[in-house]
């Protein structure tokens, strides 16, 4: 599943945008998707708000310069990769994302058809390394012990509760985000310093079928 639906030139670009990072980052999908509160951080914001700014500056006739033109560029140069790493981070694997949100994000809609490869049978190991102030680094291992994917997992699902006391029900838990490669980092406003964070995670296939949880582990955030 990807992102080949996202249109390549600037025109349709703008239009897309503008459709599909309000509906992406609104509070109700944050919420229904199950979504961290800082998912959409003010460097996001800001990066959507001055490519849709300048992009209509740099159209505009009566307002078309090399100077626009460049800036226009340079907006969708930090805007369009920061977004497509947040839809891939919380939207494209999501489990509470489903196949109309997609269709409305132009987002690639899972294959259906029967596989012969199911969903993972082993949880995997999470460890915590919290050295770095307001980051925490989620090394996810197979059972080997090493953070090479299991023959039948595409990726994995990390899963976090920020503050409070260990989470005791699945709905305690929020989204943190997907990824192919290990570690999953994640960096947390001043705010939460202090902050003790529950985490656990699960291998998913290509089909986005997940496997079993881990063991629930937990850090702080310094």
């Amino acid at each position: 599943m990807g992102m080949s639906h996202i249109p390549r030139s600037d025109s349709k670009f703008f239009l897309w945008s503008k459709s599909a990072y309000p509906y992406a980052t609104s509070q109700s999908n944050i919420t229904r998707w199950k979504l961290p509160s800082d998912a959409v951080t003010p460097e996001l914001e800001a990066a959507y708000n001055d490519w849709i700014t300048k992009y209509p500056v740099a159209i505009n006739v009566e307002t078309r310069t090399a100077a626009s033109i460049t800036a226009k560029s340079e907006a969708r140069h930090v805007f369009e990769p920061d977004f497509r790493k947040y839809l891939k981070a919380y939207v494209m694997y999501n489990p509470n994302v489903n196949d109309e949100d997609r269709r409305n994000l132009q987002l690639a809609i899972p294959d259906t058809t029967q596989t012969t490869v199911g969903p993972p049978t082993d949880a995997p190991t999470l460890e915590i390394d919290f050295s770095k102030r307001q980051k925490h680094s989620v090394i996810v291992k197979n059972l080997d012990g090493k953070r090479s994917k299991p023959a039948n997992a595409h990726g994995y699902e990390v899963w976090q509760k920020i503050g409070g006391e260990r989470p005791l029900i699945d709905d305690e838990f929020k989204y943190a985000g997907f990824s192919t490669k290990s570690p999953f980092q994640i960096q947390y406003p001043l705010a939460n310093v202090g902050a003790i964070v529950w985490y656990r995670g699960r291998w998913v296939n290509s089909k986005n079928e997940p496997g079993p949880w881990s063991e629930i582990v937990y850090a702080i955030i310094g």
